[in-house]
């Protein structure tokens, strides 16, 4: 999006970065979501009954299928049998609208004509082959997320993803976790990652406790049958230092407190002994400490 004249020049307000979805902007997305509607005729055709063209979306089937795909969505946003939206509705699932945008994106097929037919609108022609609709569906979405700071994008892969600050790191570690020679590992990180990217903030505390799985195995990393876990946590700090002392008492340090995080928080652990996080924004900071020390000792290891 180009930037305005006050926005090349830093004078005016720094835009809020927000994962909340205020009335506005549920409104904005759901709007859009409406212009692509008959592009959904393909998936779920309304036929004429003497041949097989399609003239519409079949909103009986459409409805259907979003009250046991998305029903929370269905519940927020249409009169029973017709779908018509509800107006003056306050409170809407947001997580239930980007279900919904994700479904848009699964199924949007791009027009190629409509037929005309007299006075009435014609047949729907599709191209199953082209990505054409989804392409501009997915502009438009992601234009919505960052011109009202929401901070979310509509991957290629047609899946809503949370825009986080640690992005460019993940992104750069990203070959180090590929060349990662444990498989069980590398799963396990980017599984971590996955739950992370998550909108939602309750599967961020899966995220912390994945990459606290991924930190417990990565120590078993060099275990066999003649060196046992602690033996390997050595062989890791001592390859990551270079024997150097100093970096050996921080990086002793720094596996003896994450260890201890994730076994005194309710991390990975769930007994009521355990501290509780009373912020998810906890556990953004968790998960990035915790990914930023296995990367590094990643690029250590021997291959």
């Amino acid at each position: 999006m180009e930037q305005l004249f006050s926005e090349r020049h830093a004078l005016r307000d720094i835009k809020i970065k927000t994962d909340l979805i205020d009335r506005e902007k549920y409104q904005m997305l759901n709007e859009c979501c409406d212009k692509y509607y008959d592009n959904l005729a393909a998936d779920f055709p309304d036929r004429y009954s003497y041949d097989d063209s399609i003239h519409s979306v079949n909103n009986r089937d459409l409805i259907r299928e979003l009250k046991y795909r998305i029903p929370r969505f269905h519940a927020d946003n249409y009169w029973q049998g017709t779908p018509k939206r509800k107006l003056g509705q306050s409170r809407k699932d947001p997580y239930a609208l980007l279900d919904y945008i994700e479904f848009m994106a699964l199924h949007i097929k791009t027009i190629v004509s409509q037929h005309e037919d007299g006075c009435f609108r014609g047949d729907f022609v599709f191209d199953e082959a082209s990505d054409a609709a989804f392409v501009d569906f997915r502009e438009e979405i992601n234009r919505i997320f960052d011109l009202t700071g929401l901070t979310y994008t509509l991957t290629a892969n047609k899946q809503i993803e949370r825009i986080t600050e640690a992005d460019d790191f993940i992104r750069q570690e990203s070959k180090v976790i590929d060349q990662t020679p444990e498989n069980g590992l590398r799963s396990l990180i980017f599984e971590a990652i996955s739950l992370y990217k998550n909108p939602k903030p309750e599967i961020h505390r899966l995220a912390s406790e994945k990459i606290w799985d991924a930190l417990e195995r990565l120590k078993t990393i060099y275990v066999t049958k003649d060196i046992d876990k602690k033996e390997s946590v050595t062989r890791l700090i001592s390859d990551l230092s270079d024997n150097n002392e100093h970096y050996i008492s921080l990086f002793n340090a720094e596996f003896k407190a994450l260890t201890d995080i994730g076994n005194e928080y309710r991390i990975r652990h769930h007994e009521t002994s355990k501290i509780d996080i009373i912020d998810d924004a906890y556990y953004d900071y968790f998960f990035n400490r915790c990914f930023a020390l296995i990367t590094l000792v990643l690029k250590y290891i021997e291959r």
